[in-house]
């Protein structure tokens, strides 16, 4: 994901991060998986430089605060070039493997989750599991494995808690506007930020001569600059 260079030196006014002001970035929001973004920040002798593993909170402007980690920084040209990830950034951490018997799978993902420092939301799983092996690697690939097991959904929220449970596809709220739609794509970029929209929703929509659904909206990614705006990628 690359970034645009911020081509004036004033932040968007939509995005602060840790109550300092973004120049620009992108947050990214899958349907399954955690969030991720990168920020542009002009660099200040005046303040500590974000460091990999530090949590950060993303505030967005008439929407929802993100609790996320830094990835890396980068300082370049007297700006700091951050990637982060949803919650702590445990679920990137190795695990060991481990056994488990007649063990909810309810339990089996508090146990995963717990061990690598991120926090558990809604599970609506009552399956119980006779015998399951957790594989040695990386935690959101364990996950990814009793996904699979239990034909289940997974997805981090803005708040760094993890849910699992089947897609029920809820209309969002708002008949949103379009600025563009890229029917070949699914894809559709909206006038001006959607804060509140998240993926797992039907979207609706009207502008440039249409009026109606879009689909279920799969992926949104809020861009942050001298322009905002939100997209949305839908099937």
């Amino acid at each position: 994901m690359r970034l645009p260079s911020p081509t004036r030196e004033f932040p968007a006014s939509s995005l602060l991060l840790n109550y300092r002001p973004v120049l620009s970035g992108r947050i990214v929001l899958p349907r399954i998986g955690r969030p991720v973004a990168e920020m542009i920040l002009k660099a200040s002798p005046a303040a500590s430089r974000p460091e990999p593993g530090q949590p950060v909170v993303l505030d967005l402007e008439y929407g929802p605060e993100f609790y996320m980690s830094v990835l890396s920084v980068l300082e370049d040209q007297g700006l700091w070039r951050l990637r982060l990830v949803g919650g702590t950034g445990g679920l990137s951490r190795n695990v060991e493997a481990k056994h488990y018997g007649r063990a909810r799978a309810a339990e089996v993902i508090e146990d995963l989750l717990a061990e690598v420092g991120e926090r558990v939301g809604n599970v609506e799983s009552s399956v119980v599991l006779p015998n399951w092996l957790r594989q040695e690697g990386l935690a959101y690939q364990a996950l990814e494995a009793l996904m699979v097991n239990l034909n289940k959904t997974w997805r981090m929220d803005n708040k760094g808690l993890v849910w699992v449970g089947e897609e029920t596809w809820p209309v969002y709220a708002e008949k949103v506007p379009l600025a563009e739609y890229y029917v070949h794509q699914a894809k559709v970029r909206l006038e001006g930020l959607q804060p509140c929209l998240t993926p797992g929703v039907e979207l609706f929509a009207h502008g440039l001569g249409f009026d109606g659904k879009v689909g279920r909206v799969e992926r949104v990614i809020h861009h942050f600059g001298l322009e905002s705006y939100t997209e949305a990628l839908c099937w």
